[in-house]
Parts: C-alpha cells; sequence; structure tokens
C-alpha cells in the first residue's frame, strides 16, 4: 500500500489519549518515509544501499539484483516523467525502496531451528547487519526530549525488526521514560513474548496486545501511578521477579462507545484520505485461514454514529475520500449507509473490503454507487468450488461473476485478491481459479495474487494434521509458521504466481486501461494455453 494516508491504529489511539486529557505528540514514520522517497537523492541513497548489500555480504551477480537494477533505471528515466502510467510507476518506486527491507527479511531473519543466524535482540543491536539503525537513527534525534510515554504501532505490512530497532533507539535516548509497544502483530505472538523477559532490557516496557483503545488509557493511568498493573487490560510486562505477566481482557470495548480517530497531526495537503473503521470482527467468522475462525466476537456502528463520525472528519479534516478497513461489511449494512449519506447530503467517496455476498444485488451497488463508493476489494482466494468449501470461505460462489459485472457497470472499481496454495487446493483447482479471471477479466480493475501463509492461531494451523499440513518452523516472534503441504502438485514450474510475477506484473498492479487489461488476458491466456488449452 502507498501509505500517502496514515493507517487508522495511530490516530485512533491518539483520539483515545486525548479525549482523556493527555496531551500527545505524533510521529508517523511510515507516511514520513513515503512521501519523502520520490526524489533523486533518496532513490540514489537506496541504490548505494543495495550495492553495499551486495558487496558486504560477498553476493554473486543474480536475477534478484539484476530485476532490482533494472527496476533503478526505469526510475531513474521516468522520476520527472508526467507520463500516463503513473500507477505502475509509482509501484516500481515502492517495490525498489522496499527492496532491502525484505532482503534482509528474507536473508537474514532468524528461525527457531537455526542456530547459525543471529537472535533478533543480536541483530538489532549489529550495526554491520542492520540497516535500519542507520535510516532511524536520523529520525530519532529529531524528536523533542520532554516525552513521558511512548507508544509505538506496528501495523500490520512493516517488517518487525525495523520497529524494534526503532524501540530500541528510543529506549536509548529517553532511558527513564516508558516504552509501550503494540499493534495487530504481538496479539497473536502474546505467549512466545512471555518466555522473552530479556525484550524489556532492550526494547520497551510494556507491550499492548488485544484492543488498545481502552487498555492503553488504563496503561497511562498506571504508569501515572493512578492504577496498579493488575488492573490494566489487555498488557504483557515484566514483573519484579522477572517474570513475564499477560493480563487478559477484563472487559470488553464496546465500539460505540469510543473516541473518533484524531488526525490532527497529519498533513493532508498530498491526499486528503483518511481510514476509518465500522466494524471490530468478521460477520462471516468462519474461514479456516483466518483468525476471526475462533475470535467469535463481531461488533459494528450503528448507521447514525457512523454518519456522524463521517461528518466530523469531512468538518475538521476536510476529508474526500475514506478507506474503511474493516474485514468485511455486509450488503444490507452498505445500503443503510448509502441511503443515510446520500439522505444527508454527504460529498464524499470510499472503498471497502467485501466479501462475495448474495446481497450485493445490482440495485443495492448502485445505491452504494451514487452514495460514493469508488472502491471494492473482494476477496475471491479460490474458484474452486471443492477448496471453497474445504476452507469455509464466505459468502456465495455462484453469483462472483454476478456481481463482479455488476459493480462494473455501476462504475466501481473491482480489486480481486487470489490466494495461491490453499490446503485442499491442488493445480486443477488453481487452474479454475485463473481461469475466472480470464472469463472475468472485463470487470477486473485490480489484480492482487499472493501465496497462502499459515497464521498462526487460524484453524489451519490449529490442526495441521486435519488439513494435510506439516508445520517446519517458525521465525522467531513470526505471524506464520514455515510449513509443507502434503501431496500437493502445485509446484514452482506450474505456479501461476511464478508465472504472472516474472511476467513483471507486481502486486496490486492497476489494470485499469484497456491495453493493461488486454495485456494481462493476454498472460493469463499463455498460463492457460500451456495447463488446459481446452478450457480456451
Amino acid at each position: 500500500m502507498f501509505m500517502n494516508f496514515p493507517y487508522l491504529a495511530l490516530p485512533l489511539l491518539i483520539g483515545q489519549l486525548r479525549g482523556a486529557g493527555y496531551e500527545v505528540y505524533t510521529k508517523d514514520f511510515t507516511v514520513c518515509f513515503f512521501q519523502n522517497i520520490a526524489n533523486k537523492r533518496y532513490i540514489k541513497k537506496i541504490y548505494n544501499l543495495i550495492k553495499d548489500i551486495k558487496k558486504k555480504y560477498n553476493l554473486k551477480d543474480s536475477l534478484e539484483f539484476e530485476k532490482i537494477f533494472k527496476l533503478y533505471n526505469y526510475i531513474e528515466n521516468n522520476i520527472d516523467s508526467n507520463s500516463s502510467n503513473k500507477e505502475i510507476y509509482k509501484i516500481s518506486l515502492i517495490s525498489f525502496v522496499l527492496f532491502p527491507f525484505y532482503f534482509f527479511q528474507k536473508n537474514f531473519y532468524p528461525k527457531q531451528s537455526d542456530a547459525k543466524k543471529p537472535s533478533i535482540i543480536e541483530y538489532c543491536s549489529n550495526r554491520n547487519l542492520n540497516f535500519y539503525i542507520q535510516h532511524l537513527e536520523d529520525e530519532v534525534k529529531k524528536l523533542p526530549a520532554d516525552i513521558d510515554v511512548i507508544c509505538i504501532s506496528k501495523i500490520p505490512d512493516m517488517e518487525l525488526t525495523g520497529i524494534l530497532t526503532l524501540a530500541m533507539l528510543l529506549k536509548k535516548k529517553y532511558k527513564n521514560k516508558k516504552i509501550v509497544l503494540g499493534g495487530y502483530w504481538f496479539s497473536f505472538i502474546a505467549d512466545e513474548l512471555l518466555e522473552h523477559p530479556e525484550l524489556f532490557d532492550i526494547f520497551c516496557d510494556y507491550i499492548m496486545i488485544g484492543d488498545g483503545e481502552k487498555s492503553l488509557i488504563e496503561l497511562v493511568e498506571h504508569i501515572d501511578s493512578k492504577r496498579d498493573i493488575s488492573e490494566v487490560s489487555n498488557v504483557v510486562y515484566r514483573d519484579k521477579n522477572n517474570k513475564v505477566i499477560k493480563n487478559g481482557n477484563f472487559s470488553s470495548l464496546n465500539i460505540n462507545n469510543i473516541q473518533y480517530a484524531d488526525y490532527s497531526d497529519y498533513d493532508f495537503s498530498q491526499e486528503r484520505t483518511i481510514s476509518m473503521m465500522l466494524s471490530k470482527g468478521c460477520y462471516w467468522g468462519k474461514c479456516k485461514f483466518c483468525t476471526h475462525n475462533y475470535e467469535k466476537n463481531f461488533q459494528i456502528k450503528t448507521i447514525n454514529n457512523a454518519i456522524n463520525e463521517i461528518k466530523h472528519y469531512i468538518e475538521k479534516y476536510k476529508v474526500e475520500h475514506i478507506s474503511f478497513v474493516d474485514d468485511a461489511i455486509s450488503p444490507k449494512y452498505y445500503k443503510h449507509l448509502s441511503d443515510s449519506i446520500i439522505k444527508n447530503n454527504i460529498n464524499i467517496t470510499f472503498s471497502s473490503y467485501v466479501m462475495f455476498d448474495e446481497g450485493f444485488t445490482k440495485e443495492i451497488l448502485e445505491t452504494c454507487k451514487n452514495a460514493g463508493l469508488s472502491n471494492l476489494t473482494w476477496g475471491v482466494e479460490t474458484h474452486s468450488k471443492k477448496v471453497f468449501d474445504y476452507i469455509s470461505k464466505s459468502g456465495c460462489f455462484d453469483k462472483r461473476s454476478e456481481i463482479l459485472k455488476n459493480a462494473h457497470e455501476a462504475g466501481i472499481h473491482n480489486t480481486i485478491n487470489i490466494i495461491e496454495g490453499l490446503p485442499g487446493e491442488r493445480h486443477k483447482d488453481l487452474i479454475q481459479t485463473v481461469k475466472f479471471v480470464y472469463d472475468n477479466i472485463e470487470y477486473i480493475d485490480e489484480l492482487c495474487i499472493q501465496r497462502f501463509q499459515l497464521l498462526v492461531g487460524s484453524e489451519f494451523s490449529l490442526n495441521p494434521d486435519l488439513y494435510e499440513l506439516k508445520i517446519t518452523d517458525k521465525q522467531e516472534f513470526s505471524l506464520f509458521y514455515d510449513f509443507e503441504v502434503k501431496n500437493s502438485d502445485i509446484v514452482e514450474e506450474n505456479s501461476f504466481y511464478r508465472f504472472f510475477t516474472e511476467n513483471n506484473y507486481q502486486k496490486n498492479k492497476s489494470l485499469k486501461s484497456v491495453y493493461q487489461k488486454e495485456l494481462v488476458k493476454t498472460e493469463v491466456t499463455k498460463y492457460l494455453a500451456k495447463y488446459a488449452p481446452e478450457l480456451l
């Protein structure tokens, strides 16, 4: 994601703290990073960094480095261009600047069974290994001195080592202050944290898990000597006996009773877009690859509360677009929300993640479009009915093409997500998914392909033998297991993901123009012609 606009967690927590009367200073390292990369100086800096990595670790020429240096030449030649392919340039730029991050994650991130690689603590402290240190030190120097509590929220897509490096640098600078780590990631590794009291020497004093809107206020009250630590919910900490303690969720959060997210410290001169949450959890909650399969805790805002919040953001921040970041919202809710937006004459555009629910009729999609709905991201995952049932995938199966067509004709931008290598999927099942893309390319504006990852806490990870999975390892503090799929006939040679990406298609690449759409159809046709010519 090109993070010109803030990830919701930080402004949401800021809103709770300021609502409780606390003074807050905000620094969004992710937004700053992406707002500063599109210049020749920074691009050259990354280029030199990649060359240094290659030289420092005596890495031979490879296809990986050949591609990244070609990408550098493309960026250099187009940085001042006003070409029509701005989306492609933007994605190329992001891929280039993030290369060192993902290269280090792939090659230096320690696994539990790998005794040769350093632990995360050793890695973060080693200036010869950890290039994040140089990148973050200058930013940390800019922070004010008079801070009492520092809270760091890790967003899902950003690499953990960078966050821990930031925490380490902050703990060194603010020696007598309290450092708090939090975010979605830590909730799922909470039990692993119990075995590592040393984390609290180097990185932090507290780690928040679960919902933080209420718990963070409780923690700050504890730091302010107004509450005992035993009364703070959703917190992991080290006690006086060097034992790591995990406090549970003492009381449930009511999504309708929390403060609005506070975006006061953000610069909207480039893009008047914010994120907003309408719900917590998932109204389906049965997909076996997802952690919502066992959480069973779904809440949603009342329509009246949602409308008032939208009005607040428009009036205070002059917002033009809202990205609803919920896992999925039902068509019935969106119908009522859209009716209210129209009734209140609210001028806004919005986007959302959704599942294929037969409630998304042509009439409802047109109503949503009239209210300002511009983009929908659909979870296709697979178009094999066998795999669809096996993974307990949400929504309807037979009406997917009809729903995509109706959304397209209503003028809505359709993104579809595909997951290759799901448990139970064989190559013939994958081919059915590719054929679905081929048949519906006219209604697809954006295509996102990823390989299946075994998420900690999912039904698949809790019962791997039942689903023909073998867990082989896990990186330190990772959300995902390394695994093998038993009896799978999807390999690198017939992988659609590999075929697609090696033909220069990158994740989230726009297919808006007719030329690009036809180009994608051509590549999908090539894949089918090679592996299933009878379907053409």
